[in-house]
């Protein structure tokens, strides 16, 4: 083909250019029609030397096959991000962040538990820190205490006792009222996969017919 101007038919076949083709509209031939393409030669040039999986300045960003990408420099996001490991410097930061509830005593009443943290499949938390900010004394009549534990029961990190929840104070991990846990190793012991967090009643006979604590713990999330 010679440097020609094509007006009609419109080609529906392979064609090895090799000349220059000046067009007012380029357009792709679907299976019923066609498609008119709007990019200018500068945004299709774009793609040329992207590199899947790295980024290549001024080029296309195109994800690996694992959907993977690196080397971007900086990073800004004007909505939000959500990261579910961040690593810095072959450091890897596990996610960081806080509950906050009020326990009632309704909410342990005959063997319930108040689930805090609802685990996610293979999911493993440690805690870092428990604070209790005040709220209603829990009645003289009843004698349990409120462990804050894995559901399987693999780990117990505090068990308020009674003569502590009928006299609240504010206090943090290790006071009077969420003392640490009678087995030392717990303080750094991760949660069972899988298992959620929960405030319960232990030991004693009696329930409470009131009472409430407000309760915060910071929890880091380990897997």
């Amino acid at each position: 083909m010679t440097d020609a101007t094509l007006n009609e038919p419109k080609l529906a076949y392979d064609v090895n250019w090799a000349y220059q083709v000046n067009a007012a509209i380029l357009g792709l031939r679907g299976s019923t029609s066609w498609t008119s393409v709007t990019s200018s030669s500068t945004e299709l040039n774009y793609n040329d030397g992207a590199i899947p999986g790295t980024v290549v300045a001024s080029k296309t960003v195109v994800v690996d096959s694992n959907k993977d990408i690196a080397s971007f420099r900086n990073w800004t996001a004007t909505g939000t991000t959500t990261i579910t490991t961040l690593s810095h410097q072959s450091r890897t930061v596990n996610p960081i962040f806080r509950v906050s509830t009020t326990i009632n005593y309704s909410d342990l009443s005959a063997a319930a538990s108040k689930t805090l943290i609802t685990a996610g499949t293979g999911e493993r938390f440690k805690v870092i820190d428990i604070l209790v900010s005040g709220g209603t004394n829990f009645n003289a009549g009843g004698d349990r205490l409120i462990t804050i534990q894995d559901v399987a029961g693999t780990v117990l990190w505090t068990a308020m006792p009674a003569a502590s929840l009928k006299a609240l104070t504010n206090s943090r991990w290790g006071g009077t009222l969420t003392p640490y846990p009678a087995t030392q190793t717990h303080l750094d012991t991760a949660s069972q996969a899988t298992s959620n967090i929960v405030a319960k009643y232990t030991g004693g006979a009696t329930d409470y017919t009131s009472g409430a604590i407000n309760l915060v713990m910071i929890m880091e999330k380990v897997a």
